[in-house]
């Protein structure tokens, strides 16, 4: 990549927002889990870099067209990190022919890589229209590079109102929303657990509400972790017989 166009590519990704980022992760969380954040964030660069994708910056609730609810339920938008993911998915081990859910999936970074797994298929659900406008356009970037991925479903919705199949089997969250979002849309997954039981996983990265889903019955703690500066949990669901 030629200066100019890499001088041009960093200032069209906000590197300054990424200075700004990495001063605060040091004041809340410390030296040691800032420097997985950064080995995450140099991560985000190169998937970007890779597929012509636009996925790292982040964005407030406060730049989207949003209704009041949705910026007080809400959490900006910051993307999982590649490294982080890669991580995660491997201590999960979903087996082949899962439906993965992520929700509030923002510009579709989550799903462009769960889509390199075994996935039948990938959902995301994000209420900014948006940021599902611009994930749309990345997995377009993104397919003509890696046509064999699973498929991609984005749906513009409130988590409430999504509409379950009954066939998904891995529920993923990276702090997407506030603790009554997450109930109601625990409470949706229980549903549809119920109406077609099935075995599947939760997992819960930067979990700031834990306490609800360790209550949740219907999901067993499998495992936390630290990855990428910050604790993750999975849980598993078995049916009853």
């Amino acid at each position: 990549m030629a200066e100019l166009s890499l001088k041009t590519w960093l200032r069209n990704r906000n590197i300054h927002n990424v200075v700004a980022d990495t001063r605060e992760s040091l004041r809340a969380i410390g030296f040691v889990r800032t420097c997985g954040v950064i080995r995450s964030r140099l991560e985000d660069f190169v998937f970007d870099a890779r597929y012509g994708t636009d996925t790292t910056q982040i964005n407030m609730l406060e730049e989207l067209e949003l209704d009041d609810e949705s910026r007080r339920h809400g959490q900006r938008y910051q993307p999982t990190g590649a490294y982080s993911f890669r991580n995660i998915m491997r201590r999960l081990a979903p087996p082949p022919g899962s439906v993965f859910v992520d929700y509030g999936s923002g510009k579709g970074r989550v799903l462009m890589m769960a889509a390199l797994h075994p996935f039948a298929r990938v959902v995301g659900i994000e209420f900014s229209t948006e940021l599902c406008d611009i994930a749309r356009r990345n997995v377009d970037e993104f397919r003509s590079q890696e046509a064999n991925a699973a498929p991609i479903d984005i749906v513009d919705t409130d988590v409430r109102k999504y509409d379950y199949r009954h066939d998904e089997t891995v529920f993923y969250f990276f702090h997407p929303f506030d603790e009554a979002i997450l109930r109601a849309t625990l409470d949706g997954i229980r549903e549809s657990l119920e109406a077609r039981p099935r075995r599947a996983s939760l997992v819960y990265y930067l979990p700031k509400h834990r306490a609800l889903v360790e209550r949740e019955a219907f999901f067993q703690l499998r495992e936390t972790f630290t990855i990428g500066g910050y604790d993750c949990m999975i849980f598993d669901h078995t049916p009853r017989r």
